[in-house]
């Protein structure tokens, strides 16, 4: 648990949990992470994890329970993409480029951890959802693909990192390779 007054921090927490620096070092970890780790800190069950997010879609919660430290950082890196995201467009919403966005760094940081087959996983039972149209949700699995395939060419001169997924996003948006359903034109900051 974080203690007051040590300077440990719910990020330092989730790294020494899962080994994992790199969201320790972004500093920000969104609630649910936190409500999360103090769970897993208490001993309670990580299927309660769907309790605590219940937008989850009936695949995620299977994933969730077989691999619940995995989806853990799952959803993390899904922050951190949204946040990476909003650098470079005033705000997020659904099937335009910020959208697009969204799901091709969110797919990066998935394969940059975890490797390919658990991130089309990850990102498939993401998809697997009936509130969607067809079209939006062959939108969002396009652009999932995308990104792991990125990342994947990123990796081979190791530098598969939020930084170049987003230079490499904005590439592939400008050379039309990316689906946008909704384009708004350019509403970069």
């Amino acid at each position: 648990m974080v203690r007051r007054g040590t300077g440990e921090t719910w990020a330092n927490v989730y790294a020494r949990l899962y080994g994992d620096k790199d969201i320790a070092n972004d500093g920000y970890l969104p609630k649910l992470v936190r409500r999360s780790l103090r769970a897993q800190l208490r001993g309670v069950a990580f299927f309660e994890i769907s309790k605590l997010y219940p937008a989850l879609t009936m695949s995620e919660r299977a994933l969730v329970s077989e691999f619940p430290w995995e989806m853990t950082r799952a959803y993390a890196y899904s922050w951190k993409a949204e946040r990476l995201c909003l650098t470079i467009y005033k705000g997020s919403t659904a099937n335009d480029e910020s959208d697009a966005c969204r799901h091709f760094v969110w797919a990066g940081l998935l394969t940059s951890h975890f490797g390919p087959r658990f991130s089309v996983t990850v990102l498939d039972a993401h998809e697997d959802t009936l509130l969607q149209s067809v079209e939006e949700k062959a939108m969002d699995l396009a652009n999932n693909r995308a990104g792991v395939l990125a990342c994947e060419n990123l990796r081979l001169i190791s530098q598969c990192n939020g930084e170049n997924l987003l230079k490499t996003f904005l590439d592939s948006l400008v050379q039309k390779r990316l689906i946008v359903l909704s384009p708004r034109g350019k509403k970069f900051k």
